[in-house]
């Protein structure tokens, strides 16, 4: 997370070093034109367009900030300050801490390989053991909530899923995870609202995508619902405000580089 509460900084919004020219910014911005070109955003729903909009909103604040010089300047001073004091306090509780994950990421190794060896119960029990015994890894919960999730235990997966996140609040596979869970038991509203949140951490995460595509046009889509199919309005509100965001996007994109 950046200073102003971003969860990737700037550098990390065009996937450049720190010590990059203004040309690499300037390439990197030219391909976040042609990703966010309004053609290719067409036909998707009101709700990704939202999401696409706020994307070229945080790469327009990025820009702005990364082409000017003294801009860039204090904004890297405000990175190194958050990374030391993140070091601070890592440095206070690095002797505990690693220890347990080292027990934990070898607890987790060896459930997985049971898991795969075909005894699911097995890996079940020793996932569960580990945190009986306060090896609390997000990635654990994550394995434990998909086990439960294969097994047929959605309830159980979706408490897994939670607890890693809670741990680690970025881990997109447990998102991912814990929308398809929340999707195989019918809540489709709290499935969306995950694969959304996989989507404000990884963009171009392709499965989310093409889950909320398919929700979109299967339940969404105005034009496959009857009562609407008669509309003499050409354009139902919920399209007009899709049409809308796509203008906003596209003008967002031509005063980047302006």
């Amino acid at each position: 997370m950046d200073p102003l509460g971003n969860h990737r900084d700037y550098y990390q919004v065009f996937s450049v070093s720190r010590d990059a020219t203004l040309l690499e910014i300037e390439t990197a911005m030219d391909r976040k034109q042609q990703e966010y070109d309004p053609e290719k955003l067409d036909g998707l729903g009101e709700r990704l367009l939202q999401l696409a909009q706020r994307e070229t909103d945080l790469i327009r604040t990025a820009y702005e900030v990364l082409k000017d010089p003294q801009k860039r300047q204090r904004y890297n001073r405000q990175l190194d300050y958050q990374s030391k004091r993140s070091k601070r306090s890592f440095v206070n509780n690095s002797g505990t801490d690693k220890a347990m994950r080292q027990r934990a990421e070898v607890a987790n190794n060896r459930a997985i390989d049971v898991w795969e060896s075909g005894s699911h119960d097995e890996a079940i029990e020793l996932w569960k053991t580990a945190l009986q015994k306060g090896l609390h890894l997000a990635e654990i919960y994550n394995n434990l909530g998909s086990a439960y999730h294969y097994c047929g235990e959605p309830k159980l997966a979706i408490e897994c899923f939670h607890d890693a996140i809670e741990i680690e609040p970025d881990l997109l596979e447990a998102y991912n995870r814990l929308a398809e869970t929340y999707h195989s038991v019918g809540d489709t509203e709290a499935a969306i609202e995950n694969w959304y949140q996989v989507l404000r951490i990884n963009p171009s995460y392709t499965d989310a995508i093409e889950h909320l595509r398919q929700l979109n046009a299967e339940q969404y889509d105005l034009d496959n619902i009857p009562e609407y199919q008669e509309d003499q309005d050409p354009l139902p509100n919920t399209r007009r405000s899709g049409k809308t965001l796509m203008q906003k996007i596209a003008n967002a994109l031509k005063s980047f580089t302006t």
